[in-house]
């Protein structure tokens, strides 16, 4: 990944470069060519994340930890340019244009939009918002630089998280430029961002979840996006198909910022889905430049297309080409054909305005609105559609749209603008049903207008090249400036719009708008939006795909209802509603809906034996597309506090259920019965609450229903203590105005922190039990009576923990309270305050070399001194026979406590055999202690 000469660029001008990325060797392949691109198809090794981890999203919203880059108002830098690429050519060969292939048209009515709701505010850390979300059959989930919220879809919001909060592991500055996708063929969430700009530390970062659940686990994956540190990897593109997540990204400099190449990520999609190692191919290419992988609706192809704007000579005011590359072969082994076709036109359009370009009222200032990069790609009915903002007419700007052929023959395209009316519009998405209807959000600004969420709607039957009357989402409601301290107002980056999986009919779109200022700022906005399509015929609609009744408890009943409405334009007839087997019932066998009508229809659950249960809800209807409808039903029996599964609960399930809760043990997979049968109070975790229901379910004590915490906060404080020899106590309170019957909490400390010497209860919870388990630095804690005591108002401590500590220096620093839950008798969670303190550390008053520990040592030994002044100190190892067998230290110090490790090795890094040592201290004015110490081996 070097710059290449002047010599070296000169005699390869008519080349394309493309690096096939590996852990060792790296391939740089040369494609020559004259007057036409040369196509190679280029096969890449498979490699795998640089690091993975798990994320609880609902655990980590309640937890709110602490995060990196949140309290200073970031003005993100705009999507970066290419710069000084060598030319290259593309042979002119305009395509035909010819009628799509038909699809079961729609009604003529136009759609209605019939439900709009706020997805994420302005919090005012970042311009833009990069506007990002999908949809799936129970949520909505919002992606912005800012922040990411998970919601029902009506709209009630059930997770927020910081996005940095979210990335944590994985960034050192900011996660930035996220968007996500809904696999709906797979049930998960496939969600993409960058790491780190313009540095470095620069990641493609990606995470899939583990279910179609967003509030629960994730798999977590950081690439590094250079190895070498000079590029950094900027704008990423999402898509996928049956075998592959593709996420593709700019490359750009981190010194000059100066566009290096496009790399491909081609992960495999099993592998992410499993939890793996994160398999992936990279393919980079000289002159990919945001490649858009196909968001693909088709589970029997093979092949992953990419399509971008070609813009090789760089020539951004007449542009008029795209490129369509493909992703074939097995997966692991994956071919990258760039150029497979290509799509030119005879007319051009401008790709780009660097200004505050887009007028709107209020103000004189503009909005930017970037450039004609593609949006996004669907593949979809044997065809690819595609759109992105483009500068026509002159002085404005309009959202073009695209349908193509893979081969790069031109289907229709169009263009959405009002000259007359100079309606500036940009950041475009698009999607498509299984009706071949098209739906395209955007946004859209003016003179006399606020900026404003829009969409436009065709259907499948209406004439080429067109969209049916353009419809306001959410009006803009003030002006919008807000630059935070530069010149670019910003907006964008880009926006989403998707099927609903539900009907694979109506659309959700998100968009962005201005909202009304708050303290004198201008804030952007975003917005939802549900719009459905008119039906010819009778259409049955409901938001459910299958039932699940997890963990219901031994003789109890359940039930879950749904509304079925009739979303076409005649009459519904459900003629038959039943379930085979008398576990499962049902309110209602059979409805007539008019059109718009609807239906709640409850499905019930019971049964006296633990076990799995299936069956299958069964309709008729009188529409054509679903005459018949089978909805799976399962449901799982189990006894609450069962952890064991032995049929009785008792403190064998307890156990357990401690170990698993602060790391000792696995914990069991999701929607396991053993899961289940330890989740007594439903809310789909495992925690500290659970731990006193099976308490109370042991001891009889008669719970109430869980609601609302307590009211609270209840505050824990860890307090940090240096202690004599190199080690540290954190001592941890509690302040609080009601009863706590349980408590956990995680702990990490300095980095060099090892397994605690001893952790215990103290005070008024001596006579409780502590559990406790140590991993990598951080320890976990639980603390609970199996007797049920409570510990009462007041203010107390109630454990320590002492760390023995390792490293060259350790300043002292607060431990870090990660994490911490608390739970009230009655087994409902407790609000929490977290707060992490040092105590002052006074200097030390002589100068000290400790005595050894361990002693015998083995395989290494932990040496710890102090100094009350300034000086320069040496630690050196000798034999019996004086001879120096290595210096460890030797260097100024400032007062203050320090430790060094001994490895048993000389100053060679050989290793050296048993026997007795010496040890010794000596300073820059002559003063010197010695201390023994024996190596065992």
């Amino acid at each position: 990944m070097s710059h290449r000469s002047e010599r070296f660029s000169a005699l390869y001008s008519s080349c394309v470069f493309i690096w096939v990325s590996t852990r060792l060797p790296a391939v740089l392949l040369i494609l020559c060519f004259g007057a036409d691109v040369a196509l190679a198809a280029i096969a890449g090794p498979a490699d795998h994340a640089t690091d993975r981890r798990t994320l609880h999203l609902l655990t980590l919203a309640r937890a709110k930890p602490l995060a990196p880059g949140e309290t200073t108002p970031m003005a993100l830098h705009p999507p970066l340019r290419r710069n000084g690429r060598p030319r290259a050519t593309t042979p002119f060969a305009p395509k035909p244009m010819f009628k799509p292939a038909p699809a079961t048209p729609l009604a003529s009515e136009p759609p209605t939009l019939t439900a709009g709701f706020p997805a994420l505010g302005d919090t005012g850390q970042s311009i833009p918002p990069d506007t990002h979300g999908a949809a799936s059959p129970n949520h909505l989930m919002t992606v912005l630089n800012t922040e990411v919220r998970i919601q029902n879809r009506s709209g009630v919001a059930l997770s927020t998280v910081t996005i940095n909060a979210f990335w944590a592991d994985f960034i050192t500055t900011q996660a930035f430029d996220p968007k996500i996708l809904y696999d709906t063929a797979s049930d998960r969430w496939i969600f993409t961002a960058m790491g780190d700009a313009r540095s470095a530390n620069s990641s493609a970062l990606i995470g899939v979840s583990a279910t179609k659940d967003p509030t629960g686990l994730w798999h977590q994956y950081r690439i590094d996006a250079d190895a070498q540190n000079i590029a950094w990897a900027d704008y990423p593109s999402l898509g996928f198909n049956k075998d592959w997540i593709a996420v593709h990204a700019n490359m750009f400099t981190v010194s000059g910022n100066t566009f290096q190449k496009g790399k491909l990520y081609v992960f495999d999609k099993t592998d992410l889905y499993a939890g793996g190692l994160g398999r992936h191919t990279v393919f980079s290419d000289t002159y990919a430049f945001t490649q858009t992988p196909a968001i693909t609706f088709d589970d029997m192809l093979s092949t992953l297309y990419l399509v971008e704007q070609w813009v090789p000579d760089d020539d951004a005011d007449n542009v008029n080409r795209f490129r369509i590359s493909t992703i074939t072969g097995p997966v692991g082994t994956e071919t990258y054909t760039p150029g497979a076709a290509f799509v030119t036109l005879s007319d051009f359009w401008g790709d780009e305005v660097r200004n505050n370009f887009a007028q709107q009222n209020g103000t004189g200032t503009g909005i930017m609105v970037n450039d004609a990069r593609i949006q996004n790609t669907v593949y979809r009915n044997g065809t690819l559609w595609l759109t992105h903002t483009i500068f026509l007419p002159a002085g404005g700007s309009s959202i073009q749209w695209w349908e193509l052929k893979t081969d790069g023959t031109l289907l229709q395209r169009g263009q959405i603008d009002d000259p007359p009316a100079k309606l500036f519009r940009a950041f475009p998405s698009i999607a498509v049903n299984r009706h071949n209807a098209v739906l395209i959000g955007y946004s859209r600004f003016s003179a006399n207008a606020f900026a404003a969420a829009v969409f436009v709607f065709r259907n499948a039957d209406d004439p080429l090249g067109t969209f049916q009357t353009e419809t306001v989402l959410k009006a803009g409601e003030a002006k919008y400036v807000k630059t935070l301290g530069g010149t670019r107002n910003r907006w964008g980056d880009y926006s989403n719009t998707v099927v609903d999986p539900v009907d694979d009919t109506a659309f959700w779109t998100i968009q962005e708008y201005t909202a009304l200022p708050s303290s004198g700022s201008d804030r952007w906005g975003t917005w939802w939006g549900r719009i459905v399509p008119a039906s010819a015929e009778a259409e049955i609609l409901f938001d459910i795909t299958k039932i699940d009744f997890e963990g219901v408890e031994i003789g109890q009943n359940e039930t879950v209802s749904f509304a079925v409405r009739n979303g076409g334009g005649k009459t519904l007839e459900i003629d038959h509603i039943a379930t085979a087997t008398d576990a499962f019932s049902t309110n209602a066998n059979g409805a007539t809906l008019v059109p718009g009508d609807s239906l709640i229809l409850s499905v019930s659950f019971g049964s006296q034996t633990p076990g799995v249960y299936a069956d299958t809800l069964f309709m008729t209807t009188n529409t054509p597309a679903a005459s018949e409808i089978r909805i799976p039903l399962h449901a799982k029996v189990v006894r609450y506090g069962d952890f064991n599964l032995d049929g009785d609960v008792s403190i064998l399930d307890i156990i357990p259920l401690v170990r698993a809760l602060i790391g000792k043990d696995l914990a069991p997979a999701s929607l396991s019965a053993v899961f289940l049968s330890a989740d007594i109070n439903r809310d789909m975790l495992l925690d500290i609450t659970d731990v006193v229901h099976m308490i109370n379910i042991i001891l009889h004590i008669s719970a109430k229903p869980v609601g609302d915490p307590v009211s609270g906060p209840v505050e824990i404080r860890t307090h940090t203590h240096m202690l004599s020899g190199g080690r540290v106590a954190v001592i941890a309170s509690l302040k609080t105005t009601g009863a706590v019957a349980a408590l956990w909490a995680e702990i990490a400390h300095y980095a060099r922190v090892m397994i605690p010497e001893i952790i215990e209860p103290i005070g008024p919870t001596k006579n409780m039990t502590l559990d406790g388990h140590v991993d990598k630095g951080i320890a976990r804690i639980a603390l609970y009576s199996m007797e049920g005591q409570a510990f009462s108002a007041g203010e107390y401590p109630v454990f320590q923990a002492v760390f023995s500590l390792i490293g060259e220096e350790i300043p002292i620093s607060p431990s870090l309270l990660r994490d911490a839950m608390a739970s009230d008798p009655t087994g409902r969670r407790v609000s929490i305050a977290m707060f992490s303190e040092t105590v002052p550390v006074p200097v030390p008053v002589a100068l000290r070399l400790s005595d050894n520990r361990p002693n015998p040592f083995n395989p290494y030994r932990v040496i710890a001194y102090e100094t009350p002044k300034p000086t320069h100190i040496a630690i050196t190892v000798y034999n019996l026979l004086g001879q120096e067998i290595v210096r460890l230290v030797d260097r100024p110090h400032a007062a203050g406590r320090y430790t060094v490790e001994w490895h048993a090795t000389d100053d060679r890094g050989n290793p050296v055999s048993s026997g007795v040592y010496i040890y010794r201290l000596s300073t820059g004015d002559g003063r010197v202690e010695n201390r023994r110490m024996t190596l065992l081996r």
